[in-house]
């Protein structure tokens, strides 16, 4: 309860300190964008989703070679969907912005950009996070690691919205998603180790 609490807090953050310091049109710039990235990211996330039963029994079962072996995979096929899709938005966001919410939503475009590493960032978390450390019965860890990417975001937001509006929220939400990223990585591998295939991902 108190991670998804936290979760919530820090996703609606950055759409409540732009309608503080910023109008409403900046607002709308943002929350669009963020809509958009959001129901990919959901989409990406169910890939690691559906493991957790067979993480719990692995884990249960002492079984780490077939743990490590699922997590593999897991990893090469949200690299494989969510860096294309990550890049695809990057090139595509022009034209994205223009279809979905029209020509008057142009200074969106930068906003897309900035959030289009966000789909891997958050799908990669979401394994190492939500999947893994919840598999582990690590749920405290979990939660400290949600709550300093609350205070982060927070802090950043303060100085960053004021000079870059909305791209300075979409800077520091993808600044906070990748620290916190990291931070669940680091907190796994003290836990259980996993290979990192550079080969695949360069490929």
């Amino acid at each position: 309860f108190s991670t998804q609490l936290s979760v919530n807090i820090y996703a609606l953050l950055d759409t409540t300190m732009l309608g503080m310091m910023c109008s409403d049109s900046v607002v709308g710039y943002y929350s669009n964008v963020h809509k958009v990235i959001s129901t990919i990211c959901v989409l990406t996330a169910s890939l690691g989703g559906v493991m957790l039963p067979r993480l719990v029994q692995d884990i249960s079962e002492n079984n780490y070679s077939a743990l490590e072996e699922l997590v593999q995979k897991a990893k090469s096929v949200i690299i494989a969907m969510c860096l294309p899709i990550s890049v695809g938005l990057f090139l595509v966001s022009g034209d994205l912005v223009k279809v979905l919410f029209g020509f008057d939503f142009m200074p969106a475009i930068m906003t897309m950009r900035i959030f289009a590493p966000f789909v891997l960032i958050s799908t990669i978390g979401n394994l190492y996070g939500t999947q893994l450390l919840m598999a582990f019965d690590k749920e405290k860890k979990l939660l400290a690691t949600v709550v300093i990417g609350a205070v982060i975001n927070l802090c950043m937001n303060f100085f960053l919205i004021q000079k870059y509006q909305h791209n300075g929220a979409a800077i520091a939400s993808v600044i906070t998603e990748f620290i916190v990223m990291v931070a669940q990585i680091v907190v796994v591998k003290r836990i259980i180790k996993i290979a990192v295939n550079y080969a695949f991902i360069v490929k």
